[in-house]
């Protein structure tokens, strides 16, 4: 990601005011000069102390200085509630979404507990004012945006990898089947396809 943003820096003309910084922030800030605006994009929950985090940024944004967070409380939905396969297969059996989704939150309750916490409260105790919290609705299918199957298989396709332990050998036979390109039950031959989900954005200023 650092190389893509260098890569769009020179692509613009923009390499010598363009600095990444590779860091861990769960050892502190790196040094920088005081920030003007922050934008942490689906992050904060990665933390192991977000507020320390927030805390520290605080300290580093100067007067005036804004900071956005973007984050989401539920995974994105691909599938229809009567998604299936042909009886013939032997799996394909609805629910399939429902129930890897809950594979999903059982392993982000040990691993990422942040997730879906309220931050505009964790925000204005680490000193900011927040100033807006507004909640966007994803909702795209593949007429209207062909990157939208692209996504469906790179997300089902790390679920697979992912929850390989988690599973029934059906539910994994089926991801199999609608994971395969080149095969008649390919996500890229559904026509009920589609991206569903909801981001939140917070803006909050350091007065």
């Amino acid at each position: 990601m650092l190389e893509r943003i260098r890569g769009k820096a020179l692509d613009l003309g923009l390499a010598p005011r363009v600095r990444t910084v590779h860091t861990d922030l769960d050892t502190g800030l790196p040094p920088m000069a005081p920030v003007d605006v922050s934008w942490a994009s689906m992050s904060l929950h990665h933390l192991a102390d977000p507020d320390r985090v927030l805390a520290e940024l605080f300290a580093a944004t100067r007067p005036g200085g804004l900071l956005a967070v973007a984050e989401f409380s539920e995974p994105l939905r691909f599938l229809c509630d009567e998604f299936s396969l042909p009886t013939g297969l032997g799996v394909g059996r609805p629910g399939l979404e429902d129930r890897v989704l809950a594979g999903l939150r059982s392993a982000h309750a040990q691993s990422l507990p942040e997730l879906g916490a309220d931050w505009p409260p964790r925000l204005a105790a680490a000193g900011f004012t927040v100033l807006e919290h507004r909640r966007f609705e994803l909702d795209l299918r593949p007429g209207q945006d062909p990157d939208a199957v692209r996504y469906a298989l790179l997300w089902f396709g790390r679920l697979r990898l992912g929850l390989a332990d988690t599973l029934g050998e059906e539910d994994l036979a089926t991801l199999d089947l609608i994971l395969d390109d080149h095969g008649p039950h390919s996500l890229r031959q559904r026509d009920d396809l589609h991206l569903h989900g909801e981001r939140t954005v917070t803006l909050a200023r350091r007065d």
